[in-house]
């Protein structure tokens, strides 16, 4: 059960979580939430283009007693079935709820992530039709078990005129282009996933196990289309089992490398724009 609506547009304050990744090097932008209503309470979620669907809750719950939930951001309202008990807490956001919009919550209309003044915008329809410095973006849909919504893939080119796919995911915020394989790194970076010159080795905790990760900058120029590129570009590899698409990826692109810019997603054209932010 879902129904939507939408009202012609809506801005909200982004709202950060900072951690620290690699060891040493301090706090960094790790998670974009957004202020959102849950049956009226003011509660957050985190924005996460690399998940389809509306709202994804992250505690287990009887499906079976799922309840009516309204969630409103954005100027937009989306019913969803959401866990049975969720009453306020002392007037607030239910202790414990943890969410997450996926593409699906935002497919009527365009989304504006403007990371330098660190706000969100949505308006209704498309704003990109007629962009020439936009890029269309494919919106493949590879989870049988969601109730819709796809996944924003575009093509990554580099200065050899190969091309593979990528997928735009806020969900990987401290992240700049995130190799999902070993091949797909070499490929990336032409090295070895080892520490070495220029190649920083860290590791990270994940289910109790330490995950070998390395990161570079690379001297690549990662074609986007339409102009668009990305240059000394932040490039990161896990040795973990990866994120499983329903095609084969090369990498997810984070937002680490676009903290002066504005991205613009129109879930109804499929174009997306990626913008040098404007000086005040």
């Amino acid at each position: 059960m879902a129904s939507a609506s939408a009202c012609a547009s809506g801005t909200a304050r982004i709202e950060w979580i900072r951690a620290e990744i690699v060891p040493g090097e301090g706090k960094v932008n790790a998670a974009l939430f957004m202020p959102v209503k849950l049956n009226g309470m003011d509660c957050r979620a985190q924005l996460d283009t690399g998940a389809p669907g509306i709202v994804h809750f992250h505690q287990s719950f009887d499906h079976s007693a799922a309840r009516p939930v309204v969630v409103e951001a954005l100027g937009i309202r989306h019913e969803v079935e959401g866990p049975p008990d969720l009453a306020a807490d002392q007037g607030g956001c239910p202790q414990g709820i943890r969410l997450s919009l996926g593409n699906q919550f935002f497919e009527q209309g365009t989304l504006t992530i403007d990371l330098k003044r660190e706000q969100l915008s949505f308006a209704m329809g498309s704003t990109l039709a007629a962009d020439a410095k936009a890029v269309p973006f494919f919106y493949p849909q590879w989870d049988v078990n969601s109730s819709g919504g796809g996944h924003v893939v575009i093509e990554l080119g580099d200065g050899q005129g190969r091309k593979r796919y990528a997928m735009f995911d806020t969900g990987a915020a401290s992240f700049g282009i995130s190799a999902l394989t070993t091949e797909s790194w070499r490929q990336l970076t032409g090295r070895e996933p080892a520490a070495g010159p220029g190649v920083t080795s860290y590791s990270v905790s994940s289910w109790g196990k330490a995950l070998p990760c390395y990161r570079v900058r690379s001297a690549t120029r990662f074609e986007l289309g339409q102009g668009q590129a990305l240059e000394n570009a932040d490039v990161s590899y896990c040795e973990a089992p990866a994120f499983k698409p329903g095609q084969k990826l090369a990498a997810l692109i984070g937002l680490r490398n676009f903290s002066n810019h504005v991205i613009t997603i129109d879930y109804p054209a499929r174009r997306l724009r990626l913008a040098a932010a404007t000086a005040e």
